[in-house]
């Protein structure tokens, strides 16, 4: 695989990304409204999950006759679960609500550069394919974060750097399959298999640091993650333009 030149070889490749977006102002609804889309999910998610688990707890009966701080650190500690359980459903959901987005933008991204898709279909086929796409690839990368998960923690018995250890594993595996992600309407658009696709980001992370560690930051950071996952598959569409003039 080539060397990738100009859109990720700086920690600030992000430049180029909003450069692209700023003479191409047609992308704004690709990113806007999923935005929007998944900032009313979040809210709404949480509100439900909260009293939906508050309402249960509170309704058990032990807590008739305990004090009543501590059921004010019970539903603290339901906030704190609640919180964790949303985080992880929106992440969830979001990826699978702006997958169409996401593919409708690579759609034209690519075609504008004149790469052809392997399997061209028509808007609404195009729809329903990114959708079922996104959700294969959740339930994929559900179970690979459940087996960075038992790594993690029968790495933590190492004594004294086991816990950081641990930490570091999950943070370059969480990364690496958010990296995958933000490829995956690309490489999927030009025909490249499941397989195909782990290994061409792997170069990816190997040739640019900058954007492996920033994404990796990023996707700890609630609401601006959600902003960052189509600037995010914007630069990787670029790489991919970049790649196929290249070659």
């Amino acid at each position: 695989m080539s060397k990738i030149t100009t859109t990720l070889n700086s920690l600030f490749y992000i430049r180029k990304t909003f450069k692209y977006i700023k003479t191409n102002p047609w992308s704004w609804k690709y990113l806007i409204i999923p935005f929007f889309i998944n900032l009313i999910l979040s809210i709404a998610l949480w509100i439900f999950l909260f009293n939906l688990i508050q309402g249960f707890v509170l309704g058990l009966g032990f807590l008739s006759i305990i004090p009543g701080f501590l059921t004010g650190i019970i539903s603290f500690l339901v906030l704190v679960i609640t919180f964790l359980t949303t985080i992880y459903l929106f992440f969830l959901l979001a990826n699978i609500i702006a997958s169409p987005f996401n593919g409708l933008l690579t759609d034209r991204m690519l075609s504008m550069e004149g790469i052809e898709s392997e399997n061209k279909t028509d808007v609404v086929s195009l729809v329903m394919r990114e959708i079922l796409r996104a959700i294969k690839f959740e339930v994929l990368k559900l179970v690979l974060v459940l087996l960075l998960f038992i790594v993690s923690l029968i790495i933590t018995v190492i004594p004294v750097i086991g816990v950081l250890l641990a930490g570091l594993v999950n943070f370059i595996g969480n990364t690496y399959l958010s990296l995958v992600d933000y490829f995956d309407p690309g490489l999927s658009y030009k025909g490249v298999d499941v397989t195909g696709r782990f290994k061409y980001v792997k170069h990816i992370v190997k040739d640019s640091w900058g954007f492996f560690l920033v994404s990796g930051l990023i996707m700890y950071i609630p609401l601006i993650n959600i902003v960052y996952i189509p600037l995010a598959v914007i630069t990787a569409n670029l790489v991919l333009i970049e790649k196929d003039k290249s070659s």
